[in-house]
This record gives C-alpha cells, structure tokens and sequence, in this order.
C-alpha cells in the first residue's frame, strides 16, 4: 500500500479525527460538522480503512502514534505525514495484516 505524505487523509476525516480524539459521539460530530450522523460514520469507517484500525480508540492511539495528532490538547490533526511518521504507519500497517492474516 502506497502512503502519500499529503492528502493521506481528507479535510473531514481530519475534522473527524480530531472530534474522536476529544471523546466526541458521532451525535456531538455531527451536530458541531452540520453532517448527518451517517456521514460521520461514513468518515469514520474511512478512518478505520486507512489507519487499519478496528474502532475509534485504536484510530486515535494510532493517529498520535504516527504523528497525524498533535499532542496538545484539544489535538490538532496535521495536514501532511512527516517521514518518520509515514515509517511508523507502514509498520503499523505490516504488523496488522501479519496479525489479521492467520
């Protein structure tokens, strides 16, 4: 799989991310995104595509251990991956197929 550093997430999955980092309910997103809860859940599952994560929680702990979450607080999510984070989200990527494909 091929990770761009830019664009690796779009704008509303940035937004998403964010919110899901601050512990929001796809029902609190929704109504501070004007989106529809289904929306939100679309951008999440995006999320969980991309970051190869199981649920929420996992995407966040993933986003900050790759670098996509700035680490204040409230958490920013940055824009482009920087080097070492993009080695760190194929690693993530490598050990979770290994772990998924037995």
């Amino acid at each position: 799989m091929h990770v761009s550093r830019q664009g690796f997430l779009t704008a509303r999955e940035r937004e998403v991310l964010e919110l899901a980092a601050q512990g929001c309910t796809a029902r609190d997103m929704s109504s501070a995104m004007w989106v529809s809860v289904k929306g939100i859940e679309y951008h999440v599952a995006n999320l969980l595509r991309k970051l190869l994560a199981r649920n929420r929680t996992e995407a966040v702990a993933k986003a900050f251990v790759v670098g996509l979450l700035t680490p204040e607080w409230p958490p920013r999510a940055r824009h482009e991956l920087s080097g070492p984070g993009i080695q760190r989200l194929m690693y993530l990527m490598t050990t979770s197929s290994r772990r998924f494909s037995a």
